[in-house]
């Protein structure tokens, strides 16, 4: 049987704009959770979106926040599959952070001068707006805010409105360009060619360019997580529909694509589907 469901949330477990789960879903995850499956939420979204998304499944559910995570420095693992070093006490620099049970596994940051090199290249070009995440909140332009935050607020949860990104003191997990008419395939081009020598660049959504920490990805996080429990990627499966959950189809043995998914993505999956819960329910036979 398989142990552990990862999942992109936006565009995968939530579709067609949807900001909320239905109850029927959180009486799947108590019957996974019944039966010893793991589920582990993988998203770009803040941790505190996160809860507020799956609270009514809080005692259920594994909750494991992925936004990346550089290689393995500063943890090893034994043959058994067991960390060498007890996980809660494991900073990994040049990444984002991975939570379980309200409790930050790994956390690290990004260099300040690679950060302030990125966002002042982001606002040299009037197309694009700059997205700085931390741990505790977004920070974003008021032009950002007022024409995103409807029919988003729940992924505007905790958000800063500031005009002044060299002076954010937080550490920073990642980087976003935001472009509201989305990017054009040449800009795409332009700012991976400029920045991939220094930073993973990854394509979240149609309007959105992430810049994080070289080896930073959703599938090196999971991979972790899968040896932190003591499983392997035949226990394991992976739901996703764009770029940056190209990562984690690599690292299962069974991975399920959206249909709605660009086709460069979907020829990284094993599967095309339609729909997460109901394609749950058919591999458990629920």
């Amino acid at each position: 049987m398989k142990r552990l469901i990862a999942s992109d949330i936006d565009g995968t477990l939530l579709k067609d704009g949807q900001q909320t789960l239905d109850d029927i879903f959180f009486d799947l995850i108590s019957t996974l959770h019944a039966q010893g499956v793991l589920f582990v939420a993988a998203s770009g979204r803040q941790l505190a979106s996160l809860k507020m998304l799956f609270e009514p499944v809080a005692d259920d559910m594994t909750k494991i926040k992925i936004d990346g995570l550089t290689g393995v420095d500063g943890i090893t693992w034994e043959k058994n599959g067991e960390p060498n070093k007890a996980p809660k006490g494991v900073k990994i620099e040049n990444g984002a952070y991975v939570s379980y049970k309200d409790e930050i596994i790994y956390e690290s940051s990004m260099n300040k001068s690679l950060v302030h090199g990125i966002v002042k290249y982001i606002m040299s070009n009037d197309r694009y707006e700059p997205i700085i995440s931390t741990k505790d909140t977004v920070y974003l332009t008021q032009n950002f805010y007022d024409n995103f935050r409807k029919g988003n607020e729940k992924i505007l949860y905790t958000t800063t409105v500031t005009d002044d990104f060299f002076g954010i003191t937080e550490d920073v997990l990642k980087i976003t360009a935001a472009c509201f008419d989305g990017f054009t395939r040449e800009e795409k081009l332009e700012m991976d060619n400029t920045w991939r020598k220094y930073v993973n660049t990854t394509m979240s959504s149609s309007i959105f360019f992430d810049f994080m920490n070289q080896g930073v990805s959703k599938g090196v996080a999971l991979e972790s997580i899968i040896k932190l429990f003591g499983l392997t990627s035949y226990d394991a499966i992976a739901f996703g529909d764009n770029f940056n959950d190209i990562s984690m189809f690599k690292v299962v043995d069974n991975s399920f694509v959206m249909e709605t998914a660009d086709d460069q993505v979907k020829e990284n999956a094993k599967f095309v589907v339609s729909d997460v819960p109901e394609t749950i329910r058919k591999i458990y036979n629920l």
